[in-house]
């Protein structure tokens, strides 16, 4: 059976044109349940499934087999939450070895630097599995200063670990699923992202395939930037069948489209599958700035990236001294429950009733004997969904203050206080922040009016750069190609930095 391979270039709608391909075969009365949809992604497999059940009128019960590949093999294996490793069994695990395991992983950032021994140890150990190759072959590759000995001794446990307690992980889910004799008989079979595929996900790939009239695999290596985490981005350029190139971007500019051709123009072309693919009409705008203190953030859509997270800090702090809201990785610049205290209590003022609950966290933020009565912070016996009014909470129910929110609301620091007032006679609509930081690893998928690039790089990823370029080059290619309009580049304060092509 011929594979159909779908290439799809930044902007060009790969997901629109999976989602027809798929509205094709229900329109050819295929069952739901024939029809195979996995993402490497939650992120992904959840958008399609649910543009799928908005667009085809179908419950998300019937699309059983719209999932991550992880997620389909759990729900095959008939395995429930309780088999599988949490954080709690990690964290239990790593105090047992006298190794503490944070959870955490480093995909936003495309290393594992920073993390424990133990969790770079776990890193090591799964990411050599997903290879399939030995630990120790993985260890010789890896940059770690822990010695074989030692790594070999946390493997060897973390194995007794989980037979002891018949717990499984990811990993182990897709060699289970490798074992079984038994897989969803399918007559559709899509799969998006393959370019982040590790190879015993391409396996499992495989075996689902088997027998299926029409396989189509998705993604575009040239935006594979999860080499570092095992993703085998070889098999996915040397993969035989009938392709199509999605050629034309409805995202990318002219001008911005010819600074990531030239970043594309340093990758060999035995390492990548050649494509054309053609911008849209826009010209668009390309600015290089000596800093960012330069950039004018004072309007529009921003998406602001570098390829190291400390290097989101200096931006991070201009922002607050000038006065804008922001969200780092998707956590706010100001905590949620601050900005709803602030706008319920301007709600109050303006002689709107509010719930009890939401005057409980308003009191939260004051101090007793100067914004609430002592023994009143907690509205005793008023129900939470009782609407109260700013004269009922002075008569009956303690509040001493009806002055504005950063005169009333004591407890807000004194920095952050002024960083809101700062924000707010900007004009600044503090419930959506305009203005988003992230790793070039974690904006992966994003997109904005305005991207910035920090060229900047850390000394180990200037190592990468030079030892094996692809990798930094396809993650320098993702950072412009986030641009529907205006490309901001920032010029490097240091000797190691990327250079793109200007």
């Amino acid at each position: 059976m011929t594979w159909n391979i779908i290439l799809g270039p930044p902007g060009t709608g790969k997901t629109t044109k999976l989602l027809n391909l798929t509205e094709e075969y229900l329109q050819n009365h295929i069952e739901p349940h024939k029809i195979g949809y996995l993402a490497f992604t939650k992120k992904a497999a959840n958008e399609a499934l649910e543009r799928a059940s908005f667009r085809f009128n179908l419950t998300q019960k019937e699309l059983v087999f719209f999932r991550t590949i992880h997620s389909l093999c759990y729900h095959w294996l008939g395995l429930k939450t309780a088999d599988v490793m949490s954080k709690t069994h990690y964290r239990e695990f790593g105090k047992l070895m006298g190794e503490p395991l944070n959870g955490q992983m480093a995909r936003e950032e495309g290393t594992v630097f920073g993390l424990s021994k133990g969790d770079q140890m776990l890193f090591l150990e799964n990411i050599a599995r997903n290879k399939k190759v030995s630990t120790k072959e993985q260890w010789k590759t890896a940059s770690l200063d822990i010695p074989w000995t030692h790594v070999n001794w946390f493997c060897t446990g973390l194995e007794k670990f989980k037979e002891e307690r018949f717990l499984k992980d990811y990993t182990d889910m897709l060699y289970l699923f490798l074992k079984e004799k038994t897989s969803p008989t399918l007559d559709v079979l899509i799969v998006d992202e393959a370019q982040d595929l590790s190879r015993i996900q391409w396996e499992c790939v495989q075996k689902l395939a088997q027998g299926v009239k029409h396989v189509h695999i998705a993604g575009d290596d040239d935006q594979a930037i999860y080499q570092w985490a095992g993703a085998d981005i070889n098999t996915f350029v040397k993969l035989k069948g009938k392709v199509t190139v999605l050629k034309n971007s409805y995202r990318i500019p002219k001008k911005v489209h010819a600074i990531a051709q030239g970043i594309l123009n340093r990758i060999p072309q035995e390492n990548r599958r050649q494509k054309t693919w053609t911008p849209k009409e826009e010209e668009g705008e390309v600015h290089v700035y000596v800093s960012h203190e330069h950039l004018d953030f004072s309007t529009g859509e921003w998406l602001v990236l570098a390829r190291n997270g400390y290097i989101l800090n200096r931006v991070e702090k201009f922002l607050q001294q000038i006065g804008f809201i922001y969200a780092r990785n998707n956590v706010l610049s100001v905590k949620q429950e601050l900005l709803d205290a602030i706008g319920n209590w301007e709600l109050l003022r303006k002689d709107r009733k509010i719930s009890a609950e939401k005057v409980r966290d308003i009191y939260y933020f004051m101090s007793v004997g100067k914004g609430v009565a002592r023994g009143k912070k907690k509205l005793p016996g008023v129900s939470e969904e009782e609407l109260l009014d700013i004269q009922e909470l002075k008569e009956k129910h303690g509040l001493l203050t009806d002055e504005v929110w950063h005169k009333a609301l004591d407890k807000i620091g004194g920095t952050q206080r002024e960083y809101i007032i700062a924000c707010l006679r900007r004009g600044e609509k503090i419930s959506r922040p305009r203005i988003r930081l992230s790793t070039i690893h974690a904006a992966k998928g994003g997109e904005a009016d305005n991207v910035v690039v920090f060229t900047d790089i850390s000394v180990k990823t200037w190592n990468e750069l030079y030892s094996r370029p692809d990798g930094e080059n396809r993650a320098f290619y993702v950072a412009v190609t986030r641009t529907r309009k205006n490309l901001h580049i920032v010029q490097p304060s240091t000797s190691k930095f990327f250079k793109p092509i200007l």
